[in-house]
């Protein structure tokens, strides 16, 4: 992974995640998603590292930009 692309971690089944993939797409913006229900370590880093609890969680650069979407999630 390149660390200046934009990184979307979600989750299986998640309507925020679901919605900002959709938002993203219809922009045609690229970026990279991880499913963090099938990454146990992208869960760990996200959980412990960025102090995230829920998804989607946007990194962009390699920095923090956002947790849960339209302050949902």
């Amino acid at each position: 992974m390149n660390p200046k692309e934009l990184m979307i971690y979600t989750k299986t089944g998640c309507p925020y995640c679901l919605k900002l993939l959709e938002d993203l797409n219809s922009k045609s913006i690229s970026f990279v998603e991880i499913d963090v229900s099938k990454d146990p370590e992208a869960k760990s880093f996200v959980k412990e590292i960025l102090g995230a609890d829920k998804v989607p969680v946007v990194v962009k650069q390699g920095k923090l930009e956002s947790i849960g979407y339209e302050g949902k999630g």
